[in-house]
């Protein structure tokens, strides 16, 4: 749907008057949109938790996303056609935000964005602010007006002067990453990153289903993503040795043995191909007549190269 036809619809179900206040938010939208920071890690960030319910079996391929799509609420969209569902949300990287002021006041949007989604038949409608100021979160999300809190939330999403700062912090930008990276190391989860917001960028201004957005990013990066198949499951005795090692930690990620070692000195991580028979054979027998108890001890076995 384009700006016009947006500014029809609106016309059609709310009036002139209204219609007039989208065109003009519209007009101004479009000159604020610099592809920002924070616009784009939530972006990969919701991006990341669609494909990890696809892969997962939890939504079909179909499930869309979009943003920028001219409307009321337009800077992140998730539908789900299953369900009938769906998820708008505003983005306000900035501490002095409220829910009545400014010129295109966000109660006001998000009322007339509700309107409009129940009008095109949209069963459960959401309408989310995503803030990146903790004290603006907790401010906003007990004050928001009773005559939209039916169908609104508010949520706290942090920025972070880079993409690497996040990973290494935990943030939950690489929580859903790694739910859908084959790899869970800091490098390879930020060049995932890096892919995935440059194939979103393509899909601008429209409604695009995961399921095609994941075959250009597996088409970019083969095996980046996981394919939602169940993990082997390690030797009982295995687990028990490796977990006892002080500093060091796994996961099992697509038949792969992703570990990472912390110590005073910093992290040490890597990844062990175990995917076939043979290579986990070798590091099953290995693990068990050495019997590591320190990382120094793993790592000479010479299987964690």
């Amino acid at each position: 749907m384009d700006s016009d036809e947006a500014i029809r619809q609106t016309e059609a179900i709310l009036g002139n008057e209204h219609a007039q206040y989208l065109k003009n938010k519209l007009r101004g939208g479009k000159s604020n949109e610099d592809g920002s920071r924070y616009e784009d890690n939530f972006a990969v960030f919701k991006l990341a938790e669609c494909i990890h319910q696809v892969i997962s079996g939890e939504a079909s391929p179909d499930l869309q996303v979009s943003c920028q799509v001219p409307c009321f609420v337009d800077d992140y969209m998730i539908y789900n056609p299953t369900k009938n569902s769906r998820e708008s949300f505003q983005l306000k990287n900035s501490a002095n935000v409220s829910w009545s002021t400014n010129k295109h006041p966000i109660e006001k949007d998000f009322m007339f964005h509700y309107q409009l989604d129940k009008a095109a038949g949209i069963t459960d409608s959401k309408t989310i602010l995503a803030v990146s100021s903790e004290r603006t979160y907790r401010e906003l999300d007990e004050s928001i007006p009773e005559h939209i809190s039916e169908h609104t939330q508010c949520v706290y999403f942090k920025d972070y002067p880079s993409v690497n700062q996040a990973l290494l912090e935990g943030d939950e930008l690489r929580e859903a990453l790694s739910k859908i990276s084959s790899v869970d190391e800091t490098d390879k989860l930020s060049h995932l990153h890096t892919v995935m917001k440059g194939v979103w960028s393509d899909y601008k201004g429209y409604f695009s289903d995961v399921g095609s957005l994941i075959e250009k990013i597996e088409a970019i990066k083969p095996k980046y993503l996981r394919s939602g198949e169940e993990p082997l499951v390690l030797n009982s005795e295995v687990e028990k040795i490796l977990n006892e090692i002080d500093g060091f930690s796994y996961k099992i990620l697509d038949n792969n043995l992703s570990f990472e070692y912390s110590c005073d000195k910093g992290n040490f991580e890597g990844v062990v191909d175990i995917s076939s028979d043979e290579a986990l054979t070798e590091f099953t027998n290995k693990v068990l007549e050495n019997k590591p108890n320190t990382f120094k001890d793993l790592y000479s076995l010479g299987i964690l190269l």
